[in-house]
């Protein structure tokens, strides 16, 4: 448990890894089964991050996730079902989770590869929740071009390409409320880009001057 502990900033980092790219080399007539898996892998390693927390949060948040998690097994045998149950929920939890996270990054007081596994991850979790954001707003009335069937794939992708000001053009939003959200998370994006810097300056200037 102590190693666990010692390395979950690093586990939860390769965690996010297998969700983003596990499904690469797996067949099509698999992949919604395999994305799955991978988003319960990524929610359980999450709960390493609430080892060191008080029990009633630590309980708390693994309620949420065994009820997110139950939640997505019902949609995947059923699709369509609890829709909006369940996007509140997981983008809930994802919520408390960064929270937590930069709680965490914001007491480490030298910068080393736990701290910047751990600003990965942070990043990680803005465009899995700029995903969730998206993916209600489109099953609700079609806002994005270039996306068919609310596919999670796709979505994660595109918050990617936004959260990191790419913009390829082969996705694009149709909605005036979907340009206005991709403004808002473009400019999260940046900040959150502006903010790392900063805090390794600082705690590089820190280990320093100690």
């Amino acid at each position: 448990m102590e190693y666990i502990s010692k390395h979950r900033f690093e586990l939860f980092l390769v965690s996010f890894l297998i969700l983003l790219f596990g499904d690469a080399l797996i067949p099509a007539q698999w992949k919604d089964g395999a994305i799955l898996i991978f988003l319960i892998q990524n929610i359980v390693c999450s709960l390493l991050l609430f080892v060191d927390q008080p029990k009633r949060k630590t309980y708390l948040m693994i309620f949420v996730a065994g009820a997110t998690i139950l939640m997505a097994i019902i949609r995947y045998w059923n699709p369509g079902s609890l829709s909006y149950v369940y996007s509140f929920f997981i983008l809930v939890y994802f919520l408390l989770v960064g929270h937590t996270l930069f709680k965490l990054v914001l007491a480490q007081k030298v910068v080393s590869l736990k701290t910047v596994a751990a600003v990965f991850c942070g990043f990680m979790l803005l465009a899995m929740v700029a995903t969730i954001v998206f993916s209600i707003l489109h099953v609700s009335q079609p806002a994005f071009k270039g996306i068919e069937d609310n596919d999670f794939s796709s979505l994660l992708y595109f918050s990617f390409i936004t959260l990191l000001t790419i913009g390829y053009g082969d996705i694009t939003p149709t909605s005036y409320l979907a340009q206005r959200l991709v403004i808002l998370f473009g400019l999260i994006g940046n900040f959150y880009s502006v903010f790392v810097i900063a805090l390794f300056v600082g705690k590089y200037m820190s280990s320093l001057e100690d």
